[in-house]
């Protein structure tokens, strides 16, 4: 399978629950020779907790930025795998072995250690972290053949676990593969491809439709038109953000094959449960002009993206324009709290302030 770097094959029949396993990653060409080998400081994701901004890097290591003092530091933690977006948790490997994978969770504003699990056979991914939850790919038992050499359908070597930070309790979750997810703040509702998987109903909801007019309709050997053989679209699935309650999502998708397309969309739910939401078209384009969600307001009126080479792009309602930030090559994106304002990530190392209303730079950290 071919496709655009980054992105994840996708078909519209996907929205449900079998949009949760079919996300498979797709990689895309090398990296130019010319090009610097990454910088370890470079940031990979961002949180924020108040005036403080955490920032994950490359190698591994959190970082702290007080928004105040404009104080940089480096925390005493290595092996950090993941961090959640409100800055509450985050998740370190105290060993990284394929066997016996230790994961501890703790709080980076005191260091103090909430949840501590030893996963027998080794974790494949750490997807993703909230406050009271953990969505990670563990490794299973090594398989062996009882047959010898009689070719057998060989089991899976994985599977995507929750594990529950308060409680200590892993729940296997019934999806073959994620590539990355997508949480709420409260880690009630978390996302799997175009899925949203609630854990208190528990139920999987997702998008009516992802692009309806992208539907082709095929004919029978007669050369007349068979509803029943209708093709389904397939679109490569770039980039996905939940809000933090939860109740709607921002994601970006391109056409695959006949559909040389880039759209931007959000998917509002219905809480009454009488309709699967709504989905409105916030921005398109030509294939070649797509973007990736980096973070978006609580409401989704305000959206950062970046572009071609990781330029920032910042779009507001109600129109959704292309307005381009200066700035180096970004990789991650949070807001702060009461959405005023959002920092960005770079793989310089650095981190940026910006108003979220104007697209003014306030300040930049130290690397």
């Amino acid at each position: 399978m071919s496709g655009r770097p980054g992105g994840r094959r996708l078909t519209a029949s996907l929205v449900a629950v079998t949009a949760l396993s079919a996300c498979a990653a797709v990689h895309g060409p090398a990296a130019g020779r010319d090009r610097p080998p990454p910088n370890p400081d470079g940031v990979v994701a961002l949180g924020v907790a108040g005036s403080v901004v955490y920032a994950r890097t490359l190698a591994g290591r959190l970082r702290a930025w007080d928004l105040t003092t404009g104080a940089l530091r480096t925390l005493d933690r290595s092996h950090v795998a993941a961090l959640a977006t409100d800055g509450a948790v985050a998740l370190s490997f105290r060993s990284r072995r394929e066997a016996d994978a230790i994961l501890e969770a703790w709080e980076p504003a005191s260091g103090r250690q909430l949840a501590r699990h030893v996963f027998p056979h080794g974790v494949r991914q750490v997807l993703g972290v909230a406050r009271g939850l953990a969505v990670l790919e563990v490794g299973l038992a090594v398989y062996t053949n009882p047959f010898g050499g009689v070719m057998q359908m060989l089991p899976p070597v994985s599977e995507l676990v929750a594990w529950d930070l308060g409680s200590g309790t892993i729940e296997r979750l019934p999806y073959q593969r994620c590539d990355e997810v997508s949480l709420s703040a409260d880690g009630r509702r978390f996302t799997c491809g175009l899925g949203v998987i609630d854990r208190a109903a528990p139920a999987v909801d997702g998008p009516p439709a992802v692009a309806p007019d992208w539907d082709e309709p095929s004919d029978d050997e007669g050369g007349h038109h068979c509803p029943k053989c209708d093709v389904v679209p397939t679109i490569y699935l770039l980039s996905v953000w939940l809000s933090r309650d939860g109740r709607s999502m921002v994601f970006s998708y391109t056409g695959f094959d006949k559909h040389d397309e880039w759209r931007l969309e959000r998917w509002s739910r219905d809480e009454t449960g009488k309709t699967r939401g709504r989905v409105d078209r916030l921005a398109s384009g030509p294939e070649r002009g797509s973007e990736d969600v980096l973070a978006a307001s609580s409401d989704g009126t305000v959206i950062v993206t970046s572009a071609a080479h990781r330029q920032l792009v910042v779009r507001r309602a109600p129109g959704y324009e292309t307005a381009r930030l200066i700035a180096p090559r970004a990789s991650a994106a949070v807001f702060t709290g009461d959405d005023t304002r959002f920092v960005t990530g770079h793989e310089d190392g650095a981190l940026r302030l910006w108003e979220a209303s104007t697209g003014r730079l306030v300040v930049v950290s130290g690397r």
